[in-house]
């Protein structure tokens, strides 16, 4: 005993009356000062040290402990890991030791201390190499299986929910449109950032090739939060029931991660914002910029009228506006839509939509209804004829885009805000579009036109300007001929 602390035998530097005797002085240097740790004096390297605590009578380990060996008294050899150095003080004594740490044997001072014996000798190599990779691969299969499992509980949850949207709105989806998550990973190399298309506040689009060779666009969420997956869900409802030429078609969807994937045709030319909103002075020609808005037209034409449950898409914008090669329109991005009874003129819902094409009506009254897309499709026809941004743009006055659009046609002053492009390129059916989009995003729902009405306009305004411009090329060409 040293004070009230057991200690091995000689030669660990004790005397009947202290801790040490002269020749195997063990102690440590100066106690630390603000909380800083012991020193040996047989060395550069720090010690693992009990702190005896005088008015607790309690001993904590300060360190990393360290080994010695002897010789004749004096320290000779290594510092290692396997022992630790005592300050001992008491009553009676003080000084210091070591020990050997737990799972450890030895004399510190003489042999140092050596590691538990495992009652193997020969073969104990290749048997602990064995049971190592045992064990890795144990772990691999358990962890395999934990994803297994979690990739099967998602699907069922996901599953369910889905199952039972499709029949609240008389839907279905194929089993062929369930795609494992195993063929997205290896479509995305794992969902590499070299295949991503774009982020946005939701989540990340990636392009893939399935093992069919097919190109996709796949839908990834980054919040896993209920409102995510239930517009995730309502986005595959939704679109399973649709079919054409100008929404975006959906491949499929996969079930197997908390929110689930979809997966949709690529579609390589970007948005329409992306071409609309270049830098140089000429942007989308003004004959692409009608047909483009003819073909949003038909597409909620057929979501509000042609659809066996009326669909208000609520998020119509330039970048949910995609286009292909041959710049047709792909309207896409349905995770906010909803569907209403067809004998009910709109229904009640949280306000939802991006600030600049939002009816104001529907985001004062929380009452939605198909005149809402009517208020974004009108929004979106003043940001073709201007090039201007409806999400940032604020007048002198501090009107919103549609708000100066209509205040400047009122005046008769629309010269001053519309696209010198369009002003160059355009006739007189420009007024006609303004005067159209100026009728659309009236503030009263019920003074603005159906989307119906709109897109039969838009197409006797497209048919007349080619109709003149046929026209005018014949003419042209008579007199170069005469």
């Amino acid at each position: 005993m040293c004070g009230n602390v057991s200690s091995p035998a000689y030669p660990f530097g004790f005397s009947a009356t202290g801790c040490f005797i002269s020749g195997f002085n063990l102690s440590c240097g100066d106690r630390g000062r603000n909380n800083t740790p012991m020193r040996l004096l047989m060395g550069d390297g720090a010690t693992g040290v009990f702190h005896h605590n005088a008015t607790t009578w309690t001993w904590n380990l300060w360190t990393a402990p360290l080994e010695v060996t002897w010789d004749r008294g004096t320290v000779q050899d290594k510092i290692s890991s396997h022992c630790f150095c005592i300050d001992v003080e008491s009553p009676f004594s003080g000084g210091d030791t070591s020990w050997c740490s737990t799972g450890y044997y030895g004399a510190p001072y003489l042999s140092g201390c050596q590691g538990q014996i495992i009652g193997l000798k020969v073969g104990s190599g290749v048997s602990l190499l064995v049971l190592a990779l045992g064990t890795i691969f144990l772990v691999h299969e358990i962890k395999a299986h934990g994803k297994k499992r979690i990739r099967q509980i998602f699907f069922k949850q996901n599953h369910v929910q889905l199952l039972i949207q499709l029949v609240h709105q008389r839907a279905n989806i194929g089993e062929g449109m369930i795609i494992k998550l195993e063929e997205l990973e290896m479509a995305t190399n794992n969902f590499d950032e070299s295949c991503e298309l774009g982020r946005g506040a939701h989540g990340t689009v990636y392009r893939g090739i399935l093992s069919s060779q097919h190109i996709v666009a796949i839908k990834k969420s980054k919040i896993v939060i209920q409102k995510e997956m239930n517009e995730f869900i309502n986005e595959i409802s939704i679109l399973s029931q649709l079919n054409h030429r100008n929404i975006v078609k959906l491949i499929g969807c996969c079930l197997e991660m908390e929110v689930p994937l979809l997966i949709y045709e690529f579609i390589s030319n970007g948005t329409l914002y992306k071409h609309l909103h270049v830098r140089f002075p000429v942007s989308l020609s003004w004959k692409h910029r009608l047909r483009i808005a003819v073909e949003i037209a038909r597409a909620l034409t057929y979501l509000h009228s042609f659809v066996s449950t009326p669909i208000i898409h609520r998020d119509i914008k330039s970048t949910n506006i995609l286009l292909d090669d041959n710049l047709t329109v792909k309207l896409s991005d349905f995770g906010a839509s909803r569907c209403i009874p067809v004998d009910q003129e709109g229904i009640h819902t949280t306000v939802q939509g991006t600030s600049g094409y939002l009816d104001p009506m529907y985001h004062n009254t929380g009452h939605l209804t198909k005149k809402s897309d009517v208020y974004s499709f009108g929004v979106l026809l003043i940001e073709l004829l201007t090039r201007k941004k409806p999400v940032s743009y604020k007048s002198r006055q501090g009107f919103s885009l549609a708000k100066h659009f209509v205040s400047l046609i009122s005046e008769g002053n629309l010269a001053e805000i519309l696209d010198p492009q369009v002003a160059k390129e355009g006739d007189g059916e420009v007024i006609d579009v303004a005067l159209l989009a100026a009728t659309c995003v009236k503030y009263r729902s019920d003074e603005r036109p159906e989307m119906k009405e709109v897109e039969l306009l838009l197409e006797n305004i497209q048919a007349s300007k080619e109709f003149y411009s046929d026209v005018t090329d014949g003419d042209i060409s008579s007199e170069g001929t005469m």
